[in-house]
């Protein structure tokens, strides 16, 4: 089930893999919430008495998506802090945890997702390459959000589609401060994509080193996955 997120101009996606969750879930929709943020999690409560069963933990990962039986609430992590207590494992953002963080607070409206009719061809083909991908909006414009699991990773990035081509942004890896340490660490990283056709290492508008490339539309499916290679790497170096 792709669940949606949506605030003003922007929205992001959530694939819901705890089925029983998703079930429950269609019952209420659509609702509104309350966005509410806590350390690097965004939460909004789901109406009714909602309790969800599932493998229960207490660490989180970026990018995952829980539920929060105590509060009834669906929580989005989307950096590096942990859950209160106990969550319910329920699935994962599509797409890149910074669409998470620019989400603005307040009233949100939750809904099914409804793929937007340009991109489900594209959508079609990256599900045949074990791709999960969804198509909010982001600063008022549909993107091609797309999530994997890659080495024991989740990789996500965004995709904008143009007449004359595509461009990929990976998450961001950390934020990019012109340290010593951080300059040395981009030209290692140069040094791998080098290597690539269409990746490239590069700077988020937020400031985040980051993976991007920039291709033909027909090079879409070889663009992001050099961006998920590249990325991949990056993440394993540091380790």
């Amino acid at each position: 089930m792709l669940l949606e997120v949506s605030s003003g101009e922007y929205a992001i996606v959530l694939k819901l893999v705890n089925e029983e969750l998703a079930s429950k879930l269609r019952k209420v929709l659509p609702f509104k919430a309350e966005l509410n943020l806590w350390k690097e999690e965004v939460y909004f409560e789901i109406p009714g008495s909602f309790q969800a069963a599932g493998r229960s933990v207490v660490k989180a990962r970026r990018g995952g998506v829980y539920y929060w039986n105590p509060g009834r609430a669906l929580c989005v992590f989307y950096g590096i802090s942990e859950p209160y207590s106990e969550v319910v494992e329920a699935g994962f953002l599509v797409g890149p945890s910074s669409m998470a963080r620019r989400l603005p607070r307040g009233e949100a409206q939750i809904k099914e997702h409804v793929l937007a009719e340009e991109l489900k061809a594209f959508v079609e083909q990256l599900a045949g390459r074990g791709f999960a991908a969804a198509t909010p909006r982001d600063q008022g414009e549909v993107v091609l959000a797309v999530s994997r699991e890659s080495k024991g990773e989740l990789f996500s990035a965004v995709v904008c589609v143009e007449d004359y081509g595509v461009y990929v942004e990976s998450d961001g890896i950390f934020r990019y401060d012109e340290s010593s340490n951080a300059v040395s660490y981009a030209r290692m990283l140069k040094r791998y994509v080098q290597g690539l056709r269409w990746a490239r290492v590069d700077l988020s508008e937020e400031g985040y080193l980051c993976i991007t490339a920039a291709a033909p539309i027909d090079r879409l499916i070889e663009a992001i996955e050099e961006v998920e290679a590249a990325y991949s790497y990056a993440m394993l170096s540091l380790g």
